[in-house]
């Protein structure tokens, strides 16, 4: 019986391997940039002997298509990064910056892409595809990108691709992780092919100068001009009305540097910021848009569907082809192009087949956050919709539809939101839901409106009206549902297999209502075991007791932390805005710290309180007049004395933490500050058995 059952099962595999062999590919092949991530590039000629090997092996031997496809897959992962490592030349700038980190330096080079203007701070960020390289009397030829930090207002046209600069500034090599929870900004932008950070400061004599302009490309040249122009024409038609053009000009083209602070956040913590990045969403949309208006004039499918690809090629180009729009193109020209040539398209190949695309062209953008989003997100919709929808098919068609959708989402980028920001928002699904209509308003009716709007200003204020009125609405949602008490859980980093667990069990969850039917002890038996390694894996984070430094600039920020009963930041100095942001919260957040049992500080570090909250706040040097116990249990103990040192204990381990000193452990293991500063975070942990040491390096 239980053979019979293991046969049926494999066969089912084999039936998925031969319906989806696109889907497995896909597989096989981000498998294949792991590995090379993991351990290192091969020279390109190895993974291209391997692959004319594998092709000889398939004509003289027909192997199995499916395995020559999967390896075949694999073997191409091996070559693109082999490829993308050898295209670096030896003049990069990646080869000079360590030379010249920190110094005084001139550089030559060509704007890249429009760039990004910060006007709340009075600054902007450019990329440079740099030239030449001036250091005193060390010139040298360069290439590859710069990231150009100035610190100065600039007026939206006043910088453009393709334009010569000259920059003079400081140049700087992005700086590694150096505390928990931290963004490791030196890796995302080398995985962006940029290797080097000039900081220009026109208060330090420095300087950013325009020398001319370089001819760029027809196509690139038409869709900035065009991009121009329709962003143009939004403003132009929605007079009166800057919040609303700018989440507009968000919601259809990605333009978000007028947007303000306050709604961005509003937007983030509903859970529904996606809308002001044009991705997949926006792409689909477009597509969705075009091919059902041209069907309800008369169009045949074949028709309205080569003119969709022709739509939203362009809506690309004028997007600025970034990876996320690149990535939801490709599918979305699969989808129309299979209705062109009357074949029907398979979701999940045609998402394996995209997303193969996507990693030749660049390999690295495996790592990239919107590739793990857009492609968890659409993974779900397509797997997991119809089966919820038949869960809740008791609902009416459109809700199940709307729900199903929403939350197969939702579940599926939940733990990539946990692994990388920390936190999941328990109003998304409600408030994607409640936002749908003005959203898909706001954008169809934008993306006419700034079309129209070029050619005939009066139709665009028409279709501004309808779209100004969508964005007035959605606004008051957005504040609504942000500003619950509960609408964002800070939650602690999942390890890798937890998240491996996780996808395998929704995977496996379909299979449960059958299972249950042949055979209900073994369902049963599966669904208690990996609720089981679920709970062991929550209860080893949340019984650890972590304690230690974290590194700053000139404040001074310690913290202990058990998850099952206390946690307790110590921070004295006066922290930048930085500090707090991207090195003290981050920190918390990773260990799952939505809530700080206690905080002292000094009256320099007060304004912590109004970023998480504190069950007590103690501000030195205020008098103490005796020890204050802060929380105790049956295992764990934490008290603060007289003179601030705050005292803990778990599970026999103990220690002792003050202004500058950290002593831990029997042996009274001792930690000054000194040992700390400006250098990388030094964390230590217990079980109750003994600590061990992490650095940050």
């Amino acid at each position: 019986m239980a053979q019979s059952r293991t046969a049926g099962l494999t066969n089912s595999l084999f039936r998925h391997i031969e319906l989806r062999p696109l889907a497995f590919a896909a597989f096989f092949f981000m498998l294949g940039v792991l590995l090379s991530s993991a351990y290192g590039v091969l020279p390109f000629y190895v993974p291209l002997v391997l692959l004319a090997a594998c092709a000889a092996l398939y004509v003289l031997n027909r192997l199995d298509k499916n395995v020559v496809i999967f390896t075949a897959a694999f073997l191409a992962a091996l070559l693109s990064c082999s490829v993308r490592e050898a295209s670096i030349s030896r003049d990069n700038i990646r080869n000079s910056v360590e030379r010249f980190d920190g110094k005084r330096v001139q550089l030559l080079g060509v704007v890249d892409v429009p760039p990004e203007l910060n006007p709340e701070r009075g600054g902007a960020s450019v990329l440079i595809r740099s030239q030449r390289l001036m250091c005193g009397k060390d010139e040298r030829k360069v290439s590859g990108l710069v990231k150009a930090s100035i610190h100065a207002e600039l007026k939206p046209d006043e910088l453009k691709p393709g334009q010569r600069v000259r920059v003079t500034g400081r140049l700087f090599r992005a700086k590694e992780r150096r505390n928990p929870g931290e963004f490791d900004y030196k890796t995302y932008l080398e995985r962006r092919g940029i290797y080097g950070l000039i900081s220009v400061n026109f208060s330090r004599g420095e300087d950013f100068e325009v020398l001319g302009a370089e001819k760029i490309s027809f196509f690139r040249s038409a869709s900035l001009l065009a991009r121009a122009r329709l962003l143009e024409a939004v403003e132009r038609t929605m007079p009166g009305r800057p919040v609303e053009a700018a989440v507009v000009q968000g919601m259809i083209l990605g333009e978000t540097d007028n947007i303000p602070s306050e709604v961005a956040r509003n937007f983030r913590d509903s859970g529904i910021f996606h809308t002001l990045a044009v991705s997949g969403f926006n792409v689909g949309l477009v597509t969705a848009a075009v091919f059902f208006i041209l069907r309800l004039f008369g169009a045949g499918k074949r028709f309205a569907a080569k003119f969709g690809i022709g739509a939203v090629l362009f809506y690309c180009l004028v997007a600025g082809a970034t990876p996320s729009v690149v990535r939801a193109t490709i599918m979305s020209v699969v989808f129309l192009a299979a209705i062109a040539i009357e074949r029907e398209a398979d979701g999940l190949n045609t998402l394996g087949f995209s997303a193969m695309i996507v990693l030749l062209l660049d390999p690295l953008d495996l790592f990239d956050i919107g590739f793990q989003l857009s492609y968890a997100a659409t993974f779900g919709i397509i797997y997991f919709t119809p089966k919820l929808q038949e869960a809740l098919k008791s609902l009416p068609k459109w809700l199940s539809g709307a729900l199903g959708v929403t939350l197969a989402a939702q579940i599926f980028v939940f733990p990539i939101m946990a692994w990388y920001f920390y936190s999941v928002s328990l109003v998304s699904l409600a408030c994607n839901l409640v936002s749908a209509p003005l959203v898909w308003a706001a954008s169809v009716f934008g993306f006419f409106q700034a079309a129209l709007g070029i050619f005939v200003p009066a139709a665009g204020k028409i279709l501004g009206f309808v779209s100004g009125l969508a964005v007035t609405l959605l606004l008051p949602v957005a504040s609504f549902c942000a500003k619950l008490p509960f609408a964002v859980l800070r939650v602690a980093k999942p390890d890798i297999y937890t998240v491996f667990l996780y996808y395998a069990m929704l995977f496996l969850i379909p299979l449960i209502p059958r299972q249950a039917k042949k055979s209900p002890i073994s369902a049963i038996a599966g669904l208690a075991a990996f609720t089981l390694i679920f709970a062991q894996a929550a209860v080893h984070k949340y019984t650890r007791l972590d304690i230690g430094y974290l590194s700053m600039g000139k404040a001074q920020a310690r913290y202990a932390n058990y998850g099952g009963g206390f946690s307790a930041l110590y921070i004295t100095g006066k922290p930048s805005e930085y500090d707090l942001e991207r090195v003290v919260l981050p920190a918390l957040y990773s260990s799952g710290v939505n809530r700080l049992g206690l905080l002292v500080c000094s009256a320099d570090a007060l304004g912590v309180e109004n970023k998480i909250k504190c069950g007590g706040v103690l501000v030195m040097p205020e008098e103490l007049k005796d020890n204050l116990l802060v929380s105790s249990g049956k295992d764990f103990l934490l008290c603060v004395s007289k003179d601030y040192t705050l005292v803990g204990k778990y599970r026999g381990e103990t220690f002792q933490m003050s202004g500058k000193d950290l002593f831990f452990g029997a042996d009274r293991r001792h930690i000054e500050y000194t040992d700390v500063k400006g250098d990388d975070a030094r964390i230590f942990y217990t079980y109750g058995k003994g600590w061990r040491e992490v650095n940050f390096k």
